[in-house]
């Protein structure tokens, strides 16, 4: 069954649209609209778009930016020089110090968590330095 909610008055069509999908009948035809869409090529496009805005965004940055920075780095992690490690994840993060929230560079998962895990903290990780190298081989 195709979304089409009722068109009474067009002024208020988003106020129809609303009533419409708090029926039982319209929430479901709503609902199986929405999961066509997003399973179309053009709904996971925009998702993804979507989603990636809305995140460089949170760090003052435009999708160019990011794309510069990529460029820059050579498509490469800044810690470990590989590319990312994960293949769920495609692009770099963004990596930023959280007291200045000043974006620093684009990391892989694996050393973007990293640093989180210790939260940025030198000390911790000049320890973490020495306890490898005592119990290297």
């Amino acid at each position: 069954m195709p979304y089409n909610p009722p068109r009474k008055d067009t002024r208020n069509r988003a106020e129809a649209m609303r009533q419409y999908r708090s029926t039982p009948e319209g929430a479901k035809a709503f609902a199986q609209s929405r999961r066509k869409y997003e399973q179309s090529a053009k709904g996971k496009m925009t998702g993804k778009r979507l989603h990636r805005t809305t995140r460089l965004a949170r760090y003052g940055l435009t999708h160019e930016a990011y794309t510069a920075m990529f460029k820059a780095q050579g498509g490469l992690c800044a810690i470990c020089r590989n590319p990312q490690h994960d293949s769920a994840h495609v692009s770099l993060a963004v990596d930023h110090d959280h007291k200045t929230e000043k974006v620093r560079a684009l990391l892989c998962t694996k050393c973007n968590m990293a640093l989180g895990a210790v939260n940025d903290d030198i000390d911790l990780l000049s320890e973490m330095i020495a306890y490898v190298v005592r119990h290297g081989e």
